[in-house]
């Protein structure tokens, strides 16, 4: 049974029912063999979706420290079973949260002395001071939605701030293949999810519009071959490249030939990787590339 600061979050094989704590010495209701033996079981997985609190706050942020605690009871299927092994690891999954509606439901822990008010993208969260908690129903826009998320005391000051990145599709744009004229992708037709290489041809030019995202699936690339790709994103509206599932690596942009050109204005390049080959040029403005 795993908890995160007193509260039950997963169990299995385990006496009772969820949110009963067992005695120290009951006994496990099944065998489970180590995961890492010969004849192991694989190993078990359980994920904290939506309805276990964000985290306030981040260090990095000029929040101060709150420690928290992850505490596991393991349970042995016989008391005088001298064999029992517990392996944890714990693993932050994805670049991104995906969900198919046009909404979703946050909540979140306060543990910040002071805060009077917690907003999202500067709407105000419910707030249940009693119970250091906040809830609120946040409408998405289709693609990447960056929402940040503020703790906030009785003078309006920020106390602490961390942001969570949800991607809803809606409707996806499939392409692949070579561009045979000039191309533009914007948000208005939805995400954008390249299922093969993409070429850009000699004098043919792909625009790319503010707040655009556009999904990779693994193995996949962004070519230019003598032709131009200009990504136009804004400040409060950036473009964003992403692995379409989440976490797997894609080839990136590759851009090769005199004749070939990459802009990127206001973009976020995910887990994709960026080459120049054979005197190409590229421009990057107010442009991250991130693993």
């Amino acid at each position: 049974i795993a908890y995160l600061d007193g509260k039950e979050i997963a169990r299995v094989n385990a006496p009772g029912e969820p949110g009963q704590r067992p005695a120290y010495n009951s006994l496990a209701t099944a065998h489970h063999e180590a995961s890492r033996s010969p004849g192991g079981n694989r190993v078990e997985t359980f994920y904290l979706g939506l309805d276990v609190p964000a985290l306030f706050p981040r260090t990095s942020e000029g929040g101060d420290l709150v420690p928290h605690i992850l505490a596991i009871q393991g349970l042995n299927r016989t008391l005088g079973d001298d064999d029992f092994s517990i392996a944890p690891s714990l693993y932050l999954e994805k670049f991104f949260t995906e969900v198919t509606t046009s909404s979703v439901q946050l909540a979140g822990r306060i543990n910040v002395v002071g805060t009077t008010a917690v907003l999202v993208d500067g709407q105000a969260a419910i707030l249940d001071s009693s119970a250091g908690s906040w809830t609120k129903t946040q409408s998405l826009r289709p693609g990447l939605n960056r929402l940040t998320i503020e703790a906030r005391d009785c003078d309006d000051h920020v106390l602490a701030t961390l942001t969570k990145d949800v991607l809803t599709k809606g409707s996806t744009r499939l392409v692949s293949g070579n561009l045979t004229g000039n191309t533009s992708w914007d948000s208005a037709t939805g995400v954008v999810e390249v299922t093969g290489n993409v070429t850009v041809p000699l004098g043919v030019t792909l625009t790319i519009a503010t707040g655009t995202t556009v999904l990779f699936r693994p193995g996949t690339s962004l070519l230019a071959n003598g032709g131009s790709i200009n990504v136009n994103g804004t400040s409060n509206r950036p473009a964003f490249f992403l692995p379409a599932d989440g976490e797997t690596s894609w080839e990136g942009f590759a851009i090769s030939g005199t004749d070939s050109s990459l802009t990127l204005r206001f973009a976020e390049v995910v887990a994709g990787k960026l080459r120049l080959s054979d005197y190409a040029t590229a421009l990057l403005e107010d442009t991250i590339l991130r693993d």
